[in-house]
């Protein structure tokens, strides 16, 4: 059983830790978002754009925050689950390993 428990706690902790690096990226942010702004092409594209108002302007910018909120959460679940994930991994092995040391033979 504590093989079984080892093997799941480690999938799990690498899938959390693989997820923590993963970036949604959201739709719903058009000219400020981070992912356009980095690539070249999309920078002249948004260059030509005509101009946006204030209040255009304002909501992007409330838009990317909530985005890059969401993603921080996001990541940051991903890592609560991950070192849990770890610790428990780690537990499982260390429990392993006694056993396994006690056991005559």
């Amino acid at each position: 059983m504590t093989n079984e428990h080892f093997l799941a706690t480690a999938t799990q902790a690498n899938w959390s830790l693989a997820d923590l690096i993963r970036v949604p990226v959201p739709s719903t942010v058009r000219r400020l978002a981070f992912p356009a702004m980095a690539r070249g092409a999309m920078v002249r594209a948004i260059r030509h754009l005509p101009a946006a108002s204030a209040e255009e302007l304002r909501e992007e910018a409330w838009d990317q925050a909530e985005a890059l909120a969401r993603i921080a959460a996001r990541k940051f679940r991903y890592l609560r689950m991950g070192l849990l994930s770890s610790g428990l991994c780690t537990m499982t092995f260390l429990g392993w390993l006694g056993l396994s040391a006690a056991m005559p033979g």
